[in-house]
C-alpha cells in the first residue's frame, strides 16, 4: 500500500433540498430556535481557520436553520460517557503508540556539535544542524560526536503507529490537526537525551505530497507538541512552497467513486473467504497417505546395511533429531529387511569409490517420505548419495499388500473429512454470496439514486497533488508538525462497538481515517460514546483488539448508515482481520481504503 492512497478535499456539499424543506417553516422554526439551549459564544482561536459570516436578515435565518438542524443531527453525548472517556485518555500515555510490538525507525547522522552539518534525506527533506547546537542535562555545552535522530509522518497509518495524537485544545475547544507533514527530532550523547542551547534553532525543510482541491490557499500553522502541558503550542505560520513539476491532477466521478467502493469490498470478501475455507480445512486435520514400498531395481547399485539410531545425523530443525529417529524406527518396524538403493539421477556417485573404500562409519539422514542422504565416512574422506529404502521378493509383496489396505483405509478417511467439511463450507459460501447480493443491491441502489439525481457523471473530487516544502525553525527538540485545524464535524453518532459475535469492545480506543482530511481522529470505544465524520467522505474505522489485531468497519458500512437510517444511535459492527501485525506493511494492506 502507498502512503499516498489517499486524497484530501476541502469542497464540502451543501445542505441537501431535503433538509430544506423539512425545515421551511420559518415560524416553527424561530419557535425551536428561541427554545433551544443557545452554545456559548467560543472566542477566536490562534491559529485556527478564519470564516467569514454576512448578518443580511436572510443570513440570519440561514444560521438558524442550520443551527437546528446541527443539535437534530448532533446530539450532546451522554455525560457519564464523555467524562468517563476523558478520564480514560488522560490516564494514558500522551504519546501511546497502539501497538507495542512495533518499534518506530529513525535515520540517523552522526555530527560534530563543534561544527554542526547539513543532511539531506532520501525523500529530499533537509536537516540543517547550527554549531554548538545542544546542551546536557546540566545545562553544560556539548562537544565531540553527537547522533541526530529524525523520522517523518505523512499519512494516516504513520499517525496511527506513531500514537501522536492529532488533537488539539484551544481556548476549551478541541479541533483535530490536519498534517501537511510531521517530524520528530532529538540528538543523544553517548546515549543521552540532549537539549537546545537556548538561542539556536535547527533549519528543516520538510518536503510532503499533500491533495487538494483546486484553489486551496493551502493555509497551514506550526505547532511543537508539548508533553508536559499534553497540547500541541502554536508557533506561527507555515511557510510552504509548492513545487510545480510535482503535480498531477485527478478526476472522480460519483459513480466511479460508488464503483471504487463496491470493487473493493468484492476484493474484502473474497480474501475473507479464502481465510475462512482455510480455518475450515483446519478444523480436521487432513490424514497422512501411505507411501507405497519400492521394488528394488536389479540395475541400481544397492547396500545391504544395519542402521542404528546413533548413525541418524539431525536436520535444521531444533526436534529435527528425535523426529528422523522415530522414522527410521517407523520404517524397520513397517518392513522387514530392508535394502537401501541408490536413488536414480545422481551423475556423480562413484561407485568404484564407494565399492572399494574403506568406510569407518555411516551417517544417514531423511530428506523426504522417499530420499535419504546417506554419508559414508572414511579416514581421509567422505561421500554422500541420496538412497531409497527398497524391498526384493516376498518382502516386497507383503509390504504391498499391506501398502493396499492402508491406502484403502486413507481413502475412507478422506472421504469421511470431506464429508463433515462440506456443510461448513457450504454454510461460509453461502453467507459470502449473500454479503455479495447485498452489497450489489446497495451499489445499485447508490448508482440509481446518483442518475435520478443528476450526479453521476459530475465530478465530486477534483483533486491536486502537490508536492511542498514546508520549511520552519525548530528551536526545541521533539515533535513538530505542520497543521491547520479542522472545523466542525458534519454528523455524530452515539456509538456502540462490536466484533460479528455481538461482543463488546470495552476499554479500546477507535480510530477514524477520512480520505478528504489528512488526519486520525480517536474515541473511546464504548457505548454511548459519540463518534463525529463527514458525511460526504469515505471513511474507514478500526479498534486494535486485546490480541493485538484489527477490527475494522468498512467505507462500505458508513455507506448503508447514510442509505438507510437518520438515527441518532448507531451500533458499529467491526469484522476481525486475524492476521498476526509484525510490520508497518501489514497495517497499511489492512487498513488501505
Amino acid at each position: 500500500m502507498k502512503k499516498d492512497n489517499y486524497n484530501i478535499n476541502k469542497d464540502f456539499k451543501p445542505l441537501s433540498s431535503e433538509q430544506i424543506d423539512s425545515h421551511k417553516n420559518f415560524d416553527e422554526l424561530l419557535k425551536k430556535f428561541n427554545t433551544a439551549t443557545q452554545p456559548e459564544s467560543t472566542p477566536p482561536v490562534e491559529g485556527a481557520p478564519r470564516y467569514r459570516w454576512i448578518y443580511p436578515v436572510l443570513a440570519m435565518a440561514a444560521a438558524g436553520l442550520i443551527g437546528v438542524l446541527m443539535m437534530v443531527l448532533n446530539p450532546a453525548p451522554k455525560a457519564d460517557t464523555a467524562a468517563e472517556a476523558k478520564a480514560y485518555f488522560a490516564a494514558q500515555p500522551f504519546i501511546n503508540p497502539p501497538i507495542k510490538t512495533l518499534k518506530p525507525t529513525y535515520q540517523t547522522q552522526r555530527t560534530d556539535a563543534n561544527q554542526g552539518g547539513t543532511y539531506v534525506y532520501e525523500n529530499g527533506s533537509t536537516v540543517v544542524v547550527p554549531p554548538a547546537a545542544f546542551v546536557n542535562g546540566q545545562g553544560g555545552l556539548v562537544e565531540g560526536p553527537v547522533e541526530i535522530k529524525y523520522r517523518e509522518f505523512h499519512d494516516y497509518v504513520d499517525f496511527f503507529i506513531s500514537g501522536i495524537p492529532m488533537n488539539y485544545d484551544s481556548m476549551g475547544t478541541s479541533y483535530h490537526l490536519e498534517s501537511a507533514g510531521m517530524i520528530e527530532i532529538y540528538a543523544e550523547q553517548n546515549g543521552e537525551r540532549l537539549a537546545m542551547n537556548p538561542g539556536k534553532e535547527i533549519a528543516i525543510k520538510l518536503v510532503h505530497d499533500i491533495y487538494a482541491a483546486p484553489g486551496d490557499p493551502l493555509d497551514f500553522n506550526i505547532y511543537h507538541l508539548d508533553t508536559d502541558q499534553r497540547n500541541w503550542v502554536y508557533k506561527g505560520k507555515n511557510n510552504l512552497e509548492i513545487i510545480p513539476d510535482g503535480n498531477a491532477t485527478a478526476l472522480v466521478s460519483a459513480e466511479d467513486q460508488a464503483t471504487k467502493n463496491f470493487e473493493a469490498q468484492l476484493d474484502e470478501l473474497k480474501k475473507e473467504e479464502k481465510q475462512e475455507l482455510a480455518k475450515i480445512e483446519a478444523t480436521i486435520p487432513k490424514p497422512a497417505a501411505p507411501v507405497a514400498p519400492v521394488q528394488s531395481d536389479p540395475s541400481a547399485r544397492v547396500f545391504n546395511m544395519e542402521f542404528t539410531e546413533d548413525m541418524i545425523q539431525a536436520g535444521a530443525t531444533d526436534n529435527d533429531l528425535d523426529e528422523q529417529r522415530a522414522a527410521l524406527r517407523d520404517l524397520q518396524e513397517q518392513y522387514d529387511n530392508i535394502l537401501w538403493q541408490v536413488a536414480p539421477g545422481q551423475p556423480d556417485f562413484n561407485d568404484n569409490a564407494a565399492s572399494n573404500i574403506n568406510w569407518v562409519d555411516m551417517k544417514l539422514r531423511k530428506l523426504n517420505n522417499r530420499d535419504y542422504e546417506l554419508t559414508l565416512i572414511g579416514s581421509a574422506n567422505q561421500m554422500k548419495v541420496k538412497v531409497n529404502p527398497v524391498l526384493t521378493g516376498a518382502d516386497y509383496q507383503k509390504a504391498m499388500t499391506e501398502f493396499n489396505q492402508s491406502f484403502s483405509k486413507y481413502e475412507t478417511a478422506l472421504a469421511n473429512r470431506e464429508s463433515q467439511l462440506q456443510s461448513a463450507r457450504e454454510e461460509l459460501l453461502s453467507e459470502i454470496a449473500e454479503r455479495k447480493r447485498l452489497a450489489k443491491m446497495n451499489y445499485d441502489k447508490r448508482i440509481a439514486t446518483l442518475k435520478a439525481a443528476g450526479k453521476n457523471n459530475k465530478v465530486t473530487e477534483e483533486m491536486i497533488r502537490h508536492r511542498i516544502v514546508n520549511t520552519f525553525s525548530a528551536s526545541s527538540l521533539g515533535i513538530w508538525n505542520c497543521d491547520r485545524p479542522l472545523p466542525p464535524w458534519l454528523v455524530r453518532l452515539n456509538a456502540d462497538f462490536q466484533n460479528n459475535q455481538q461482543e463488546a469492545f470495552n476499554s479500546n480506543v477507535a480510530f477514524l481515517a477520512d480520505q478528504t482530511r489528512n488526519t486520525v481522529a480517536k474515541f473511546y470505544a464504548k457505548k454511548g460514546t459519540q463518534v463525529q465524520y463527514n458525511r460526504n467522505s469515505k471513511k474507514l474505522l478500526w479498534v486494535v483488539t486485546k490480541e493485538n489485531k484489527l477490527a475494522v468497519y468498512r467505507p462500505e458500512k458508513f455507506d448503508d448508515i447514510e442509505l438507510s437510517t437518520k438515527k441518532q444511535n448507531h451500533t458499529f459492527v467491526l469484522d476481525v482481520v486475524d492476521r498476526k501485525i509484525e510490520t508497518e506493511e501489514d497495517i497499511r494492506e489492512i487498513l488501505q481504503f
